[in-house]
């Protein structure tokens, strides 16, 4: 009994460490990795080099698959360009196993201890984040060597014996493993424990080879559910992910017998390094084979799941480097980049403000991920602008560039107001708060404003109106007016109890963001009163 026990503890830090490993790592990387989507867009190859890259170190194809599926559900890349990464991501996940092939269990005490100490004499958050991520590093495989320690009576177990005889039914093996899998939502943790079971000489490859069939079906699920709240293109980024598995399982049936007998050849007698490597060339295989037919395949989930797309340039459309040696084309490239910034920008804010009522997830999602389009829309300009301040310039396009910049930091800043208005409606929604009539009616109508402020700064943009100016500093003034006044009313609300006091926080939260995306409206519309 005390076995058992242990089996399942193992199991239990096992299974936490891998899912606090992935969050840390999500944590750190997650921002990073939209740097890469460029190349993404480029070469589906690129997708599949990055899609394994990010899974190794996520230590989960599904977070990888889930955040391709929001970032296809925002707009930042295609449908067709998420395939290589969802191939990518099969490949990435195949490296947990590899690891336990090759004992890292052995020296997991190692990585628990040396997270341990960098933890405790980390004197920034930079440094005790990585003493936590080599902490749940080595605790996941500290869980897999506690199993591994108390799997070996299991070969006189009747019951054990009875289980794994009935598993040699490839069928059976194969829905095991998919429903296993579709519990623990990894496939890591099936592969891993079939090699702990091959090192123990518990298991063959023949019995062990449909599990890990049925565990890649398995890994889909999370990304199916992630997929309920998507929009029409991210369920076609999971439903993709299904059919890549699926259509693959369904080519290996077949030749399971075959597939067995490539393995003992090419591992002797070593079955955790032949589950561990047959589940690396599955998934090496899917890949090679879908690689070369994404188009007809991408085309087949389209039928499927028929509906139009709406992808967000990434990189800007205007910036074009052969401008930098021609000023007077450079300049006024840039304003037309601002124009498409602050258009994005006012695309944000209508999404996080029509989700303040009715809240959407995929909407708050998209918010989100825009937010990253928009930041990297700024470190672009403010380079090129950097590169046009080297060259010879009359004082006009210098001062002009001086404010150019000023502006380019307002526009993102609307992007944040705009994200935090998202977040504002997900504290909300989770909080299950309720606004009043009163309450609803004074967000629209201050809502309605900004919308105003931001459409004529974006025709300000364009056409160089002074008239636009006025109007957004009047009603910025007037803006400012109605909110101090909402203020008061809202303040009696509290006093006479008429509604909670979290719901006051948040709706003053809301006025607040709302007036500051109206205050840089205004200081835009000031900074161009002074090029014009």
């Amino acid at each position: 009994m005390s076995q058992v026990l242990l089996i399942f503890t193992g199991l239990g830090l096992f299974v936490f460490g891998l899912i606090r490993l992935s969050q840390e790592m999500q944590m750190i990387i997650n921002v990073r990795i939209r740097k890469y989507i460029k190349q993404v867009i480029k070469r589906p190859f690129q997708g599949v080099i990055l899609g394994s890259i990010v899974t190794a170190l996520f230590q989960s194809s599904g977070a990888t698959t889930v955040l391709t599926v929001g970032m296809v559900s925002a707009g930042l890349f295609s449908f067709f360009n998420s395939l290589g990464v969802i191939l990518g991501a099969d490949i990435g996940t195949t490296i947990t196993a590899q690891l336990v092939a090759f004992r890292i269990t052995t020296i997991s005490p190692v990585f628990v201890i040396l997270g341990i100490i960098i933890w405790l004499l980390a004197r920034n958050i930079k440094w005790k984040r990585t003493g936590e991520v080599v902490f749940y590093f080595g605790l996941l495989f500290f869980g897999l060597l506690i199993m591994s320690q108390n799997l070996t009576p299991l070969k006189n177990n009747q019951l054990f014996i009875n289980f794994i005889q009935q598993a040699k039914n490839p069928l059976l093996g194969i829905f095991g493993g998919l429903i296993f899998t579709g519990i623990t939502q990894s496939s890591s943790v099936t592969t891993s424990i079939l090699v702990l079971l091959g090192q123990k000489g518990l298991i063959t490859i023949r019995s062990a080879f449909p599990v890990v069939l049925g565990a890649n079906i398995g890994s889909t699920f999370i990304t199916l559910l992630a997929s309920l709240k998507a929009n029409i293109s991210g369920k076609k980024v999971a439903l993709a992910h299904f059919l890549f598995k699926f259509l693959a399982v369904i080519m290996f049936f077949p030749f399971i017998s075959m597939f067995a007998n490539f393995l003992e050849n090419l591992w002797s007698s070593n079955v955790a390094q032949q589950v561990a490597g047959g589940h690396f060339l599955f998934n090496l295989i899917l890949a090679g084979v879908f690689l070369g037919l994404l188009k007809p395949f991408a085309n087949l989930i389209n039928r499927l799941v028929p509906g139009g797309e709406e992808t967000l340039p990434l990189w800007p459309e205007y910036l074009d480097r052969s401008y930098l040696t021609r000023p007077d084309l450079a300049v006024p490239a840039v304003r037309k980049e601002l124009a498409r910034g602050l258009k994005l920008t006012k695309q944000m804010f209508l999404d996080s403000s029509s989700i303040i009522f009715e809240f959407r997830n995929s909407l708050a999602q998209k918010v989100f991920y825009m937010e990253s389009v928009i930041d990297n829309l700024q470190a672009e300009i403010m380079q090129f602008l950097n590169s046009i301040s080297a060259k010879s310039l009359t004082p006009k396009d210098s001062i002009t560039i001086i404010y150019y910049a000023a502006i380019t930091d307002k526009v993102e800043r609307i992007g944040d107001h705009s994200t935090n208005l998202a977040n504002l409606a997900l504290h909300k929604d989770q909080s299950k708060i309720e606004f009043g009539l009163e309450t609803k009616s004074a967000i629209s109508h201050l809502k309605d404003l900004v919308l105003e402020n931001l459409n004529d700064t974006i025709l300000l943009l364009e056409e160089k109106n002074l008239n636009l100016i006025q109007r957004i500093i009047s009603r910025e003034d007037k803006i400012n007016k109605e909110i101090e006044q909402v203020k008061q009313k809202q303040l009696k609300k509290f006093y006479l109890q008429a509604e909670l006091v979290v719901a006051g926080f948040i709706f003053n939260d809301i006025l607040i963001n709302l007036e500051r995306i109206s205050d840089h409206c205004e200081y835009i519309a000031r900074h161009l009163k002074e090029i014009i």
